[in-house]
């Protein structure tokens, strides 16, 4: 059963799809084999690292027919970078690039910058003015103005 699981798995599979054959098992039992059985483990962390060189490649092969332009040619930069990354991770990846600082100068370049978005509810309620006229009179929470 393992050897079929990790077959299925290196194929690229998922779990949900594995679960559903007829006679796998359920997921449940998968995750209870992985917590209990360290061979099954191991066996499954080397399939899901097939699969994901798997995943790697079709999505270079995917980048490499995406259409010309600025969005095709980001796209294929960042493919081939990541992959770089996953095939040599200690001259690509987390900008240890030895030997290729040019390289890792524009991928450090192509990330952006962490973004923070705050929301604030704000609170009005109608008041009447001195002028006897209707307006709108923003709520600050305390402490706030």
């Amino acid at each position: 059963m393992i050897e079929r699981l990790c077959a299925l798995r290196n194929e690229g599979q998922t779990w949900a799809v594995i679960c559903g054959l007829e006679d796998t098992p359920a997921y449940t039992t998968i995750c209870l084999w992985r917590r209990t059985k360290p061979e099954f483990a191991a066996a499954l962390r080397a399939a899901d690292a097939g699969a994901a060189d798997l995943r790697a490649d079709e999505a270079l092969e995917f980048a490499r027919s995406a259409a010309q332009g600025a969005m095709g040619d980001r796209l294929r930069h960042t493919a081939f970078m990541q992959r770089a990354a996953l095939d040599a991770p200690e001259r690509w990846a987390g900008g240890k690039a030895s030997g290729a600082s040019a390289a890792a100068a524009v991928a450090a370049a192509a990330k952006s910058p962490r973004m923070e978005i705050v929301f604030r509810v704000r609170r009005f309620e109608k008041v009447v003015n001195d002028e006897g006229r209707t307006v709108l009179r923003e709520i600050f929470p305390e402490g706030e103005e």
